[in-house]
């Protein structure tokens, strides 16, 4: 009988630890529901970098901008979205950030441009943030796709050029 009761008082511990388990996941899966919608929320592209260049994290709106879903992107070289030309200068430029990472705008005074997975090539700005995540140092690329502000550039610079600011408001120049 004693062995009866010691059973069933292990198995009520047994199971009361694993409902303690089964509450803690939940929660977990909760709160990482909860971060998915905010970070797919954000207007601006979003992607997070490990040391080693593999992207770890990409919001909506990073999908919608580069043309890669995020399981495509998951564990690819951050390189994959850059135009060849910028590809294998990119590596010690990343591994001189992550040895002294600190918030900064990226290509400050040169024009940057992403690749889309059809080969586009398009401005962009990026602001970078080191951040811990997954029990190391990442970097969350902050991404602005900036093609229609060029395109409203060429057709606005013409006309403040020719003759002041004023003439931006011709017309022809509207």
């Amino acid at each position: 009988m004693k062995d009866t009761e010691k059973s069933k008082e292990q198995l009520i511990r047994e199971l009361q630890a694993l409902r303690l388990v089964v509450d803690q996941k939940i929660e977990t899966t909760q709160q990482d529901q909860g971060f998915q919608q905010v970070f797919d929320g954000i207007p601006l592209g979003m992607i997070t970098i490990a040391p080693t260049g593999e992207i770890t994290l990409v919001n909506r709106k990073a999908e919608q901008m580069f043309g890669y879903t995020r399981d495509e992107l998951f564990g690819k070289l951050i390189e994959v979205l850059m135009p060849d030309h910028y590809q294998m200068h990119h590596p010690k430029q990343r591994n001189d950030f992550f040895r002294k990472p600190k918030v900064r705008s990226m290509g400050v005074g040169r024009e940057l441009f992403g690749k889309r997975k059809n080969g586009e090539e398009f401005p962009l700005e990026i602001g970078l943030t080191p951040i811990q995540f997954l029990g190391d140092t990442q970097v969350l690329a902050s991404i602005i796709d900036i093609s229609e502000r060029k395109a409203s550039e060429k057709t606005i610079l013409p006309c403040t050029k020719s003759g002041g600011f004023g003439n931006a408001f011709r017309r022809d120049c509207t």
